[in-house]
């Protein structure tokens, strides 16, 4: 893992600008597809460096995004992942000027904080606690809505796919992906 982010570190540093904030990933197009130039709010679980939040709002008309993230170091997929001491610093300073408001708590104590008229979420935290983030974020999207998030992967998160099809399977919904984003619209 330190080799592809120092990979990504020499290409950010060599080109001069940060290459994930300038492409927006496949759940972002598919919001602006649908929604076009309506003004949306939404919310994303698991900030990190601010990085595809800044693409969001650069790609989407947005009113208000609640960045859900608390900065501590967690436990995924039986490994320990530690976060520097500067990851929320440089999320802060990158979107600073945007519509964004920071929760620095965990999914789960943020719940009460987000509002129930969310267009989208985006969930990007810890792959363990996918399937509860989508349990308590799916009534807090718009009928029409859209939830989605990052890393749908076998090879990535084994409990993170299992757990998204099983919750698409036990609602009827249609599962849609595209490189490592997945996404489902709320019907009901």
């Amino acid at each position: 893992m330190s080799r592809v982010r120092d990979l990504y570190n020499i290409l950010k540093w060599t080109l001069g600008f940060d290459l994930y904030s300038k492409v927006p990933r496949p759940m972002t197009l598919f919001l602006k597809e649908k929604f076009g130039k309506q003004k949306l709010i939404g919310a994303e679980i698991g900030v990190f460096e601010g990085i595809n939040a800044e693409s969001i709002c650069k790609t989407l008309n947005i009113c208000k995004l609640y960045l859900v993230d608390p900065y501590v170091g967690y436990t995924e997929d039986g490994l320990h992942v530690n976060l520097a001491s500067d990851v929320e610093q440089k999320a802060r300073l990158r979107l600073a000027k945007l519509p964004v408001l920071f929760i620095r708590k965990t999914s789960i104590e943020a719940t009460s904080l987000v509002p129930n008229c969310l267009d989208f979420v985006y969930i990007d935290g810890n792959h363990d606690l996918a399937r509860q983030d989508l349990e308590m974020y799916y009534p807090k999207v718009k009928i029409g809505g859209v939830i989605g998030g990052h890393d749908f992967s076998l090879e990535r998160s084994r409990s993170l796919v299992c757990g998204i099809v099983r919750f698409a399977f036990e609602r009827r919904l249609q599962l849609y992906g595209k490189s490592a984003d997945w996404w489902l619209v709320k019907t009901s």
